[in-house]
């Protein structure tokens, strides 16, 4: 929303912001930023071009300079090397030639090895015609002594007269000196060379100093020129625009700009047409969340009427089919009601797994997180399960269960993750296949629930995919049921809890799922054990010697009202009273005082909620328990209404048995154990679950 605009501009605030534009200043105005630019830039630029083409001139002269004095040297250590070398051998031949030991003839061996790479060297870093020269004299003189030494190692050998033997000495004594002076000649002409280029390389680093000096200031100098043009031209021109650019931000009047040709006052007109824009935008997008905020309260609406619509039909099917199984049929008939009833079930799942995976996406997931000890979820989820891996032949394996392990989750949404995983390690197994289950620790933070199967495997393409909504991997190829919303559903259960969900699998051999969850102590019992320990504690003690018990039904749903009137036709002690509207269930509930209530929410003529306010507020039914009968699975109104007092909460459809039990609490009445069938296992109750604590 804009804020008011202003009827007058200070005029302090414009002469601060707005530039001048008479007179020359107007001609700099009207040039474009890219001239601007360009100028503030070029006298820096001619600097650094002058100052860095001299360095690079002086750099690659002294560059020069050392080359020639790196030769010079090269050169002298060359004929060095090769004075040495004749040295050494001159060296052994006399003593061979004194003592006549031939161990004397080692330096002169080397050194007649050493020759050929040593000639080479030298001719090498000859690189004048008088260097050449010089090096052609030396190499002579060389070959000269080392031949002469030659011979006279042979004549030693020969066992030559002392005589010709001095003679020759005396002959490679001239020959030597001749090879020394030589050497030094050249190695005293190099010296001086490289005395020169040295004093060279001196005088031209104090040049490249002083250009370097030199170009600084005048890069600095051109560098302050630069920027009094750029801030008279463009920096406070760009402040003003910021200035008002913040102005539009903020909602406010933007101030008067100086017209002007370049780019910054086309800038500031655009602005002025950014705010005129703005404000028809802002009032789209207003537009635009209100309709989004009424589809998302549609979509809502959808959702919870849809799974209201869908629960109340599904309670009278899978009612039925349970009492069916009650009934004495023949096989034939009780397989095909139990058919009814698994089919039934995984539809409620399929309807449970959509309305979640809305919550989802809508933000509206609440999680109840406490201590759960992960073995014994796991074995429950085992146990609900072995029946439908039978079918195909798939055995499920415990290992490693470690019940001191324990993990900070949702225990109902763990219980939902792990039967989804499980389930469908179940449907993509192998017939006769193996599903390991275990629990183990990652380390002293984490806990790991892992199920690994003996599928086909997943490719590493089909991982990327697995975890996508409504993409079903090869199941349509096999025949596979589902609605792929499964395994992400799981996934975002997962993170929802502030774990990990991970996949790894090796095409042909199988895969595993993992459930990695934050570790914490282990509880001293489950909330599960508590309740079983309520729950019987309750048996034991409210069993009375009851003739009769009367149960009140409201429901208006004639299919879902024969139901209850069916079940309690096998329940020998309770008789059943109904009323079809809320009126005539207050009416009734006031004329027949009953042991329990069973209420639906929705009615004809009141709401299930008034209902209950008005029985609550009758002294006669304040305290008869209450058990709500909703097809009404929204998070919200189960909290509110067991917090306003109601005994119960069974969402539809409801499964008889626990309804069974339920009532024979609350009317301490025995329950008949084993007297209806349990339900078939499926992906978890989704519907946040019924209250079972008494009251």
């Amino acid at each position: 929303m804009r804020h008011p605009v202003p009827n007058v501009i200070d005029p302090a605030v414009v002469n601060e912001l707005s530039p001048p534009s008479t007179g020359l200043s107007r001609w700099w105005l009207d040039r474009s930023v890219l001239v601007k630019g360009l100028t503030m830039l070029a006298i820096p630029m001619l600097a650094f071009i002058v100052v860095t083409s001299a360095g690079i001139a002086l750099q690659s002269q002294e560059r020069s300079v050392r080359s020639e004095a790196r030769a010079a040297s090269k050169l002298s250590a060359s004929a060095n090397a090769v004075l040495s070398d004749a040295t050494d051998a001159e060296t052994g031949v006399r003593g061979y030639f004194a003592t006549g030991d031939a161990m004397f003839l080692t330096p002169y061996t080397r050194a007649v090895e050493r020759q050929t790479t040593r000639d080479a060297a030298l001719r090498a870093a000859s690189v004048s015609p008088s260097e050449q020269d010089q090096t052609a004299v030396i190499l002579a003189t060389s070959a000269e002594e080392f031949t002469r030494l030659a011979d006279l190692r042979d004549a030693i050998a020969a066992g030559a007269s002392s005589t010709e033997r001095s003679a020759s000495v005396r002959a490679g004594k001239v020959v030597m000196d001749r090879l020394r002076s030589r050497v030094a000649t050249l190695a005293s002409d190099r010296t001086n060379v490289v005395t020169r280029k040295s004093a060279e390389i001196d005088r031209l680093e104090r040049n490249i100093m002083v250009v370097e000096v030199s170009g600084l200031l005048f890069g600095v100098l051109a560098g302050l020129a630069g920027v009094a043009l750029f801030g008279s031209g463009v920096s406070r021109r760009v402040r003003f625009a910021a200035g008002n650019a913040s102005r539009l931000g903020e909602g406010a009047a933007l101030l008067p700009t100086a017209p002007s040709n370049d780019e910054l006052g086309r800038l500031g007109q655009s602005l002025f047409q950014a705010e005129a824009l703005l404000t028809s935008r802002l009032q789209q997008v207003s537009s635009a969340r209100d309709q989004a905020v009424l589809a998302t309260q549609a979509k809502n609406t959808f959702m919870s009427r849809t799974s209201h619509e869908l629960r109340t039909p599904l309670n009278a099917i899978l009612g039925f089919a349970q009492l069916l199984t009650l009934s004495d049929l023949s096989q034939d008939d009780r397989d095909s009601a139990e058919l009814i009833l698994n089919a039934g079930q995984h539809l409620l799942t399929l309807i449970n797994e959509l309305i979640d995976t809305a919550r989802v996406e809508a933000g509206d997931l609440r999680l109840s997180m406490e201590p759960v000890i992960t073995a014994d979820l796991v074995e429950e989820v085992a146990n609900l399960l072995r029946p439908l891996a039978a079918v195909r032949e798939i055995t499920i394996e415990l290992d490693q269960l470690d019940r001191t392990l324990a993990v900070v989750a949702d225990k109902q949404r763990l219980r939902q993750v792990l039967m989804n995983l499980t389930s469908n390690a179940i449907k993509y197994n192998r017939v006769g296949g193996m599903i390991t289950i275990g629990c183990v620790p990652i380390d002293e933070d984490e806990v790991a629930v892992r199920i690994t199967d003996t599928g086909p495997g997943l490719t590493a393409n089909e991982i990327e995919r697995v975890f996508i909504p409504f993409e079903r991997l090869q199941a349509e190829q096999h025949g596979i049921e589902g609605t792929g919303i499964g395994l992400p559903l799981a996934l975002a259960l997962t993170e929802a809890m502030r774990g990990v969900l991970q996949v790894n699998s090796v095409p042909g051999r199988g895969s595993t799922f993992s459930v990695r969850l934050q570790r914490t102590e282990t509880p001293q019992a489950s909330h599960g054990e508590k309740a079983d320990a309520v729950m019987e504690a309750t048996r034991a003690v409210g069993v009375q010697d009851l003739a009769s018990a009367t149960v009140l039904s409201i429901e208006d749903n004639a299919a879902n009202a024969l139901l209850l009137t069916r079940f309690f036709q096998t329940w020998q002690g309770v008789s059943l009273q109904s009323a079809t509207s809320g009126t005539a269930g207050i009416e009734s509930a006031l004329r027949h005082r009953p042991d329990v209530i069973l209420l639906d929410l929705h009615l004809p003529d009141l709401s299930g909620e008034e209902v209950f306010a008005r029985l609550q507020a009758e002294s006669v039914t304040a305290s008869v328990p209450v058990i709500v009968l909703s097809a009404d699975a929204t998070p919200g109104t189960i909290r509110r209404l067991l917090a306003r007092g109601v005994s119960a909460y069974l969402t539809k459809p409801v499964d008889l048995r626990e309804l069974h039990e339920l009532i024979a609490v609350r009317i301490h009445l025995p329950a008949v154990a084993g007297s209806l069938p349990a339900a078939p296992p499926t992906g978890g109750d989704t519907s946040d679950g019924a209250e079972l604590t008494p009251r």
